[in-house]
């Protein structure tokens, strides 16, 4: 590196002493030889000087001046005038006011930068004489300009060049390139040393010849051109070489596709038998056949078998005995292949099976020929052909086709074949049993013309050319006139191209089917045994029938009916005779009704009248009253005579929010009214009885648990002997029910309930083990034998396990069995005579007291009393009531005083309440008093009280 230089920011030129002169870029670190860029050859840089207006260059033998502004690169030598022709390196001073110093080995010269300029102007290159070389003379052109164009046949052309630099004696370098019109302009050449260019082997065209020379060590920027045209003969032009080309190609085409094409006919025709060959080879494949020949002279069966139809063996050759043919067959193919040797056919078509060698398995052969060849003098085969087919799947298809043709004509259903215009086709017995047609009738008939009616709707058009499958109920008209409903399919038949081609219908005969839907029908909607509409069908009437009537503003009256009595005629007469009173009731209420009313059968001996448009309540009475009196005639029955009663409920639906359950609920509570105010009678709902049902029901739910959450207790009713200065010697043990929310209930109403949803055992058992518990611990405190009496109601003494119930629980309360008594009514030892008795001897034996409650009010048999093992009578208080007044009463209680006297039975009087009553009862023999006039029920702890109070007083 000689030299450094900045030129201008951010860029700096490089001098080097072999490289020439480099332009680098300090920002992007790019660097560019401008050496190249100015087209000088200054490899050998001495300095740089940098002047106002240019900057200065020393090379080997020349100083190059870059102007800043323009950028132009002029370079000057010692031809210009310098002193020497090479330089010193770095010895150089510049002074703007005198000028540039410059050292060389001659000595020191000062240049005026400003004024320096080239002492020659025109010195360019120029061409001084073109010479263009024939095969047998030479054209010399001194004025270059005057040859335009080079006649054909140049072997050579000469160009001499010269420079009109007069000043520079050292030999000429010039570069130069030729330039052909059209084509790509390519590099210069370096010449040096020398003047002439010598050009051969050019062809037709248009030339430039292009020259650049070197002054002052800086190439021209601009070339020197020469022009010029090379002429070629016509028979060396491209045009006559392209058409002798594209005809000589042409001809070769032509020869080529004539031979081509016969190639291809040759290929064709190859080809075509080929494929012919390969078609039958297919078609045979395809149909599982194949090819064989007979020759007489051979007298051998050659079998092309390579379509394998007889195994993997491609070619058999046998004789006509050595085919293994089924033993059935021998004689048929024996007598058909003698016709044909014996010319008596020129063509044999038979069918026979044969026992394939691949898998041992007999098929289904079919071999047709024909003569070929027949000996003209004796009439005998000489050759014949033909193919074999195995039929082994026909003949098994043949015999599905056969059976799914038995199938169609002996199936049980009916079946129907129809074309794509919807007329029938074919038909199977089946059908024609069922339409009562023959076949030949059916046959082209239009299905449409069967079609009767149908359920749902039957739109032709959309049931066979839109829905691929169809099924539903219509009536088909027979042949006899007559319509016969059917359940049918219909599904379509498609071709290859999805259009339809056939439609099946296959239908059954619902007749039977029908008439037990009908059946089913009245089953599920009206009563088996009086044909009337059953509960079912009722509830859904009746929903309709309100829905109507709010629109309507419809008034409805609901009677709700239970036949008094029934159940005797039934237990006493037979489910018989039961059901034959219930027909002729169930007769007798539909005479007293107009269509428009509705009767129904509820269940059992109980019947629901509608009534419809029931405007007023004397329209109501009216029609009950004819029911009741319907009802109160008597039935004469297989000759008897039988005398019963309804009980009516009757609830009205006004408009209001009543659902028919409610309805129905309403008129049943004013039947159970009915029946209460004595029956053979009609009610009607009232919101009060209503609410007293709801009430029972309600205690019924607590009752159950009033047990478990101790609500109930047991209160007791002294009784007292006053011929022992009135002290106690038993008590009744009295239930009391204290409710969570209503307080203290009535003893009546909530052990009516107990008995009537069966929980009156459960409460007996309870009462009896608290009373025991009592009587025993009194019997330990007080040594006294105050006798605790229980009542047992009707279903508790009918328990089987009543006796071992007593026995378990005296035993667990240590209970003294003296001091228990147990009161039942006269109603219960009636109707139970043998479970009495023997409950009753069981008691005696236990030594348990048993008292008559309520003695007079019942049956009172003095034959039974005679053998009961009673020990007490208790008189009601229903003869104590009036006994000061009524002689009557006092009758009646002196007779039973004397009767328990006689038969030695203690006698209670319950119910004493004045001192009236008690001295009327004591002055005739009864001394044991209960009642209020002495003390009323009172809990545990009172009487304990009380019987202490009475022992202090008797001590």
């Amino acid at each position: 590196m000689n030299s450094i230089i900045q030129v201008a920011p951010g860029v700096i030129w490089l001098g080097t002493s072999q490289q020439g002169i480099y332009q680098l870029n300090t920002q992007t670190d790019e660097i560019i030889s401008l050496d190249q860029q100015w087209k000088i050859d200054c490899k050998v840089v001495f300095f740089f000087q940098e002047t106002a207006t240019d900057h200065i260059i020393g090379c080997a033998s020349a100083i190059i001046k870059v102007n800043k502004t323009s950028g132009k690169v002029s370079s000057f030598s010692h031809k210009d005038g310098f002193i020497s022709d090479e330089f010193n390196e770095s010895a150089k001073f510049y002074d703007p006011d005198k000028g540039f110093y410059v050292g060389t080995p001659d000595g020191a010269m000062l240049i005026d930068l400003d004024k320096l300029a080239p002492r020659t102007v025109n010195d360019k290159v120029i061409l001084e004489s073109v010479s263009v070389y024939y095969e047998n003379n030479t054209a010399v052109f001194l004025i270059p300009s005057q040859l335009s164009q080079v006649e054909p046949g140049a072997n050579l052309i000469s160009f001499q060049i010269a420079i009109l630099d007069y000043l520079d004696n050292k030999p000429m370098t010039i570069q130069y390139r030729l330039v052909k019109n059209g084509a790509d302009a390519g590099n210069y050449v370096l010449l040096e040393g020398q003047s002439q260019i010598n050009i051969t082997g050019l062809s037709a065209g248009a030339y430039v010849l292009e020259l650049l020379y070197k002054r002052n060590g800086v190439w021209s920027s601009e070339p020197f051109q020469y022009p010029f045209m090379i002429k070629q003969f016509w028979w060396r032009s491209q045009q006559f070489k392209g058409a002798l080309t594209f005809s000589l190609l042409l001809i070769v085409l032509v020869i080529l596709v004539f031979r081509q094409r016969q190639i291809n006919r040759f290929k064709k025709m190859n080809v075509a038998l080929l494929q012919s060959d390969d078609r039958l080879r297919q078609a045979l494949k395809g149909s599982d056949s194949d090819l064989w020949e007979w020759h007489g002279n051979t007298r051998l069966l050659s079998l092309d078998n390579r379509g394998g139809v007889l195994g993997p063996i491609p070619y058999i050759e046998m004789k006509l005995e050595e085919i293994p043919i089924h033993q059935d067959d021998i004689e048929l193919i024996t007598k058909a292949w003698n016709k044909l040797l014996l010319s008596a056919t020129d063509m044999i078509d038979i069918e026979y099976r044969y026992q394939n060698e691949h898998d041992h398995q007999w098929h289904w052969l079919r071999i047709k020929g024909r003569a070929i060849e027949v000996d003209q003098n004796s009439g005998r085969l000489i050759h014949a052909a033909g193919m074999y087919t195995d039929i082994t799947q026909q003949r098994a298809l043949e015999s599905e086709v056969n059976l799914l043709a038995q199938a169609f004509e002996n199936t049980s259903e009916g079946m129907l074949i129809l074309d794509v215009n919807k007329n029938i086709k074919i038909s199977n017995a089946a059908a024609n049993l069922i339409l009562a047609a023959k076949k030949s009738d059916l046959a082209g008939k239009p299905f449409s013309d069967l079609v009767f009616e149908t359920v749902e709707p039957f739109d032709m058009d959309d049931v066979f050319d839109k829905e691929l499958f169809w099924t539903g109920e219509c009536e088909f008209n027979c042949s006899d006139g007559s319509r016969c409903p059917v359940w049918i399919n219909v599904s379509t038949m498609f071709n290859l191209n999805g259009s339809a081609l056939h439609y099946v219908v296959v239908f059954s005969d619902i007749t039977e089917r029908k008439h037990n839907e009908l059946h089913l029908r009245r089953l599920a909607n009206n009563d088996m045994l009086t044909g009337l509409a059953n509960r079912a069908m009722f509830s859904r009437r009746l929903g309709q029938v309100i829905e109507t009537a709010k629109q309507q503003n419809e008034t409805l009256a609901l009677l709700f009916l239970d036949l008094d009595r029934f159940k005797h005629v039934n237990d006493s007469y037979g489910h018989s005779m039961g059901d034959a009173l219930l027909v002729e009731a169930a007769s007798r209420l539909q005479s007293c009704l107009s269509e428009e009313h509705l009767l129904c059968r509820f269940g059992g001996d109980e019947f629901v009248i509608l009534l419809r448009d029931a405007k007023d309540v004397d329209t109501i009475n009216h029609i009950a009253k004819q029911l009741l009196k319907q009802i109160e005639t008597p039935f004469k029955l297989y000759g008897r005579e039988f005398f019963i009663s309804t009980s009516i409920g009757i609830s009205i639906w006004s408009g209001d929010d009543q659902t028919p359950e409610t309805l129905i609920k309403n008129a049943d509570l004013a039947m159970y009214h009915a029946k209460e105010e004595g029956r053979g009678n009609f009610q009607y709902y009232s919101a009060e009885r209503n609410a007293e049902a709801l009430y029972h029901l309600r205690l019924e739910a607590d009752l159950h648990r009033a047990i478990l959450c101790n609500e109930f207790e047991v209160y007791y009713q002294p009784q007292i002997d006053v011929h022992q200065q009135n002290r106690i010697v038993g008590v009744e043990a009295l239930i009391r029910w204290k409710h969570p929310k209503d307080g203290m209930v009535r003893p009546d109403v909530f052990i009516g309930i107990a008995e009537s949803c069966g929980l009156i055992v459960e409460i007996d058992r309870w009462v009896l083990t608290q009373a025991c518990l009592d009587g025993a611990r009194w019997h330990q405190q007080y040594q006294s034998e105050i006798k605790v009496s229980v009542n047992v109601s009707a279903m508790h003494f009918r328990q089987p396990d009543f006796i071992d119930f007593l026995t378990a629980t005296l035993h667990q309360t240590a209970m003294p069995a003296r001091c228990l008594s147990v009161e039942i009514t006269e109603g219960v030892l009636m109707k139970e005579i043998d479970i009495a008795s023997q409950h009753l001897l069981a008691l005696k034996q236990l030594g348990i007291n048993v008292a008559i409650d309520d003695f007079g009010t019942g049956y009172s048999s003095l034959a039974y009393l005679r053998s009961f093992q009673v020990n007490t009578l208790k008189i009601d208080r229903s003869f104590l009531i009036h006994i000061d007044s009524n002689q009557a009463d006092q009758a009646i209680v002196s007779s039973i005083i004397e009767l328990a006297r006689n038969l030695s039975l203690d006698v209670i009087a319950e119910g004493v309440e004045s001192e009236q009553q008690l001295d009327q009862v004591v002055k005739r023999g009864c001394h044991v008093i209960q009642g209020y006039y002495f003390a009323k029920p009172m809990p545990k702890a009172e009487l304990e009280l009380d019987i202490k109070r009475k022992m202090l007083i008797n001590e």
